[in-house]
């Protein structure tokens, strides 16, 4: 096996005009990622009314789209191994763009949950393939790419709200008994605007991807295609080679083979480290995402009664503060250690989230505040963790994945918890943060402690590979 692995002709590394015009496609691609995912929370009070529900159950549409989110990474694990990456974006965009063009279109409760599972479905396909398409082009230099990329996706946070803004309902008289009929009727009429630009912006990016795939395939570089081919078990190959007895009875052979490799496996620090910031990326998506999708709703129920509209526009209030800290992290991360990075950002978000919890809910001002605060301390925190995870360990598909699997397993937890609650006690969304910043803080103090010490799982996995 292992001979065959070397007489195995390797590609040539990635020209620069490859690496380029991939990685500015990639950045395209995650504006409207980040576009799609985060369509449905301004909409989510003219949904409810549309379907005549409440937010307790309309909000089930993340849960939905979560789980399959979920589905859609642990798919990625297994379909890049057998298609190219840049053939699988392609559906996926193209998936993105279907999604958001039937969603204003969908005449039931039900087909509406069905269409935001098959959105979630593909946006969590393409997240499981960006997190790792980026440092397998720029291996060792992708931190800062890292970051642009991220950049993107907040960038794309921000269409949603300022293109469903001017649909949503407006401040009216609390006398005004039409307020939950006239205004929904017009606005309903004229959702699919919105909808159709969001849809068409993934269209284009997913045109752009077929221009590339024509014309400037993309192929996995030497590193990752030889790590991709020895599938993660070069101990094995060594045990066999250090095993291997002729006179030895085949099928017992394969027996302490395949217990030993499990034993290897679950005891490495690699395993340890992939399952502990596993719980990180679990913690942090399910609090980012329910923020993202809760915020405007934390606006309209609690004391300060912020119409749909207003409630959208503090919600672009914290996605620009996502939008600029991600900015800046592309030139930070080039100077500040990621752990330090990590460390910070908790802090922030704790911070934004005791202004949220205390004073957001009664002042407006206040309100802008943490939402500013908190959109601030999210901005670098899953860029740095990406960076710091690539720094110990080689990021494959199934890495990637798992983060992905992780994350969205976790954050489907989230709204069932926070959308059961939050219209009769809004501060149920803290609550939730706080135990999310004490995951997030304990599972990188136990990552950091794996890999001090000298412990750099990635080199040793790429001198036991040569």
């Amino acid at each position: 096996m292992t001979s065959k692995l070397k007489n195995d002709p390797q590609p040539p590394p990635h020209p620069k005009k490859l690496k380029y015009l991939t990685t500015i496609s990639i950045m395209l691609g995650n504006i409207t990622f980040g576009c799609a995912f985060n369509f449905y929370s301004p909409a989510l009070e003219d949904i409810r009314i549309k379907y005549e529900t409440d937010v307790d159950d309309i909000s089930t549409v993340f849960t939905i789209m979560l789980v399959c989110y979920c589905a859609g990474a642990l798919s990625s694990m297994i379909i890049y191994k057998y298609i190219n990456r840049q053939l699988g974006v392609i559906i996926c965009l193209g998936g993105m763009a279907a999604g958001l063009f039937l969603t204003p279109h969908c005449p039931s409760k039900t087909l509406f949950f069905v269409v935001g599972g098959m959105l979630g479905y593909f946006v969590g396909s393409y997240d499981a393939t960006q997190v790792v398409w980026m440092i397998e082009i720029w291996q060792e230099k992708s931190g800062p790419f890292i970051q642009g990329q991220h950049f993107c996706y907040a960038l794309g946070t921000n269409i949603p709200p300022l293109l469903l803004g001017p649909f949503l309902r407006g401040d009216v008289d609390e006398d005004d008994e039409d307020v939950t009929t006239t205004p929904m009727s017009q606005s309903e009429s004229k959702m699919y605007i919105p909808f159709s630009i969001g849809g068409s912006l993934s269209a284009a990016a997913c045109c752009i991807q077929v221009f590339l795939f024509i014309f400037y395939r993309y192929y996995k570089p030497p590193l990752y295609n030889n790590n991709n081919n020895n599938n993660d078990t070069y101990d094995d190959q060594n045990n066999n080679n250090e095993s291997t007895n002729p006179t030895e009875p085949e099928e017992t052979f394969k027996k302490s083979k395949t217990s030993k490799t499990i034993l290897d496996v679950v005891t490495s620090q690699k395993f340890k480290l992939v399952l502990v910031m596993g719980a990180f990326a679990g913690a942090y998506q399910g609090m980012e995402m329910c923020t993202l999708q809760f915020i405007p709703t934390f606006g309209q129920y609690s004391a300060i009664d912020l119409s749909e509209s207003s409630a959208a526009s503090v919600l672009t209030g914290l996605t620009a503060a996502f939008a600029v800290g991600r900015f800046f992290g592309i030139f930070i991360i080039l100077k500040v250690h990621p752990i330090v990075m990590l460390m910070v950002s908790l802090v922030i978000v704790f911070i934004g989230n005791t202004i949220l919890f205390f004073w957001a809910g009664e002042s407006v001002t206040m309100f802008w505040v943490a939402c500013c605060v908190v959109g601030l301390g999210f901005s670098t925190i899953y860029a740095s963790f990406s960076a710091f995870m690539e720094k110990h360990i080689i990021f494959t598909d199934f890495v990637g994945g798992w983060m992905i699997v992780c994350g969205s397993s976790l954050a489907a937890i989230y709204p069932i918890i926070v959308g059961a609650s939050i219209e009769d006690d809004t501060v149920i969304l803290s609550w939730v943060n706080y135990v999310s910043i004490g995951i997030c803080a304990s599972s990188l103090g136990i990552g950091w402690w794996l890999v001090s010490g000298n412990n750099n799982v990635k080199e040793r996995t790429q001198k036991q590979r040569v």
